[in-house]
């Protein structure tokens, strides 16, 4: 069973702003989603290995996830000038992946 203070201190030392526990009952896997990366409406298909073709198939995912009881979620706020500060976006993003991966290290 998975300590979510644990998990949330560690989030918190690590820089990241909010955290909350993840209900995975509550996901949804939505095929229309993975249309739109298969109609090509995204820029990442066939560059990550997060997105298709390479990642796993919506029944894959659905079955890998729902074997874990249990998961949380991360948050990194920035500071942005307005909603189209890209370099405030970009900066937030870099901060984000920076304090997530420390999670891990």
């Amino acid at each position: 069973m998975l300590d979510y203070e644990k998990l949330a201190a560690l989030a918190e030392s690590c820089g990241l702003s909010h955290s909350s526990p993840l209900d995975i009952s509550t996901l949804e896997f939505l095929q229309e989603v993975r249309d739109m990366c298969n109609a090509k409406q995204c820029d990442r298909y066939n560059t990550s290995w997060s997105c298709p073709p390479a990642c796993p198939s919506l029944d894959e995912l659905r079955n890998s996830v729902t074997s874990y009881n249990g998961g949380i979620l991360v948050q990194t706020v920035g500071d942005l000038e307005d909603s189209y500060d890209l370099e405030g976006i970009m900066e937030a993003g870099a901060r984000h992946k920076k304090n997530f991966g420390r999670m891990w290290d």
